[in-house]
């Protein structure tokens, strides 16, 4: 701040001042700047008349304020200050230019469009209504990866279309076909080793043969189901046959039982787990059947 104290009055080109020197801090077209209510007031100086007294261009136009700190503004700091100021202001304004051409551009232009960056660099690609106009009707066939690595790399919208206009239905899956596309048996067991299928996955859940079985089917890898042995004589598979349950066997038994072509012709060979500790192989064919008692241990 300047020295002193200076004091100003409301519509009057006046000031003056206590303990200033005016002659020394101040010239001609030099600034006297005062803060007054919270606002800043540069006042240009017209003439000296002395250290306490000086004449200002026009009439100062806000409140009336005594005994103000001030400051003195050399006029070429003003003219910087203020030339600093202009350059910012245009430099602003032409951002705010730039941005709405380039909006308006995007928005409402077709096909390629060229937006003008805040340093005056340059930027080209596909407009909005470009790139809408594109794709519609085709989402159900486009190749999503594909059209946006284009529209990343590509110069210009023809190229986009290009990859757009390849995505025929030679071409690509739609969602609605559920694979069906993949016709050719190559592609298909192509497309199951892709996912790391193995054969299995072309075969049904069953027990005819060529099937793949489930867990307990035979009576594999499950308890056997409790049964006479004469029952399901056409049916391969375990059993279990509790004493007095059928009168093939003499005690209880566990078995296995392989079926012939007919329910006249199965082999099973069964195990006394009753206290006989016996093994039997028990064979039919036709009318014709054949127990044979082949080893006998103690439990």
């Amino acid at each position: 701040m300047s020295a002193g104290t200076i004091t100003l009055t409301n519509d009057s080109d006046v000031v003056s001042g206590v303990g200033t020197t005016f002659t020394i801090d101040l010239k001609s077209g030099d600034m006297v700047v005062a803060v007054v209510g919270g606002v800043t007031y540069t006042l240009p100086v017209k003439s000296i008349e002395s250290d306490t007294e000086l004449t200002l261009i026009k009439p100062y136009d806000g409140p009336t304020q005594l005994d103000s700190a001030w400051a003195a503004i050399p006029r070429d700091t003003m003219n910087a200050i203020t030339a600093q100021l202009a350059a910012e202001t245009a430099k602003a304004l032409r951002g705010l230019n730039y941005d709405k051409n380039n909006w308006q551009q995007v928005f409402s232009g077709s096909g390629n469009i060229t937006v003008t960056l805040p340093d005056g660099s340059v930027f080209s690609g596909p407009a909005w209504n470009g790139i809408s106009g594109l794709i519609a009707g085709k989402q159900d066939k486009l190749n999503i990866s594909e059209i946006g690595n284009s529209l990343i790399s590509a110069s210009d919208a023809g190229a986009v279309r290009g990859v757009i206009s390849a995505a025929d239905d030679t071409k690509v899956l739609k969602i609605e076909s559920n694979l069906s596309e993949i016709s050719s048996v190559n592609a298909k067991s192509a497309a199951r080793k892709n996912i790391g299928l193995g054969s299995s996955a072309v075969k049904d859940v069953g027990t005819n043969t060529g099937d793949v079985i489930e867990v307990g089917v035979f009576g594999l890898g499950a308890r056997a189901p409790e049964k006479s042995a004469m029952s399901d004589r056409n049916v391969t598979g375990a059993f279990l046959e509790r004493n007095g349950h059928g009168n093939l066997y003499p005690a209880s038994v566990v078995g296995f039982r392989v079926a012939g072509p007919t329910d006249k012709e199965w082999g099973q060979i069964a195990f006394d787990f009753a206290g006989a500790g016996k093994y039997m192989l028990q064979l039919q064919h036709g009318t014709r059947r054949k127990q044979e008692i082949s080893l006998s241990v103690g439990c």
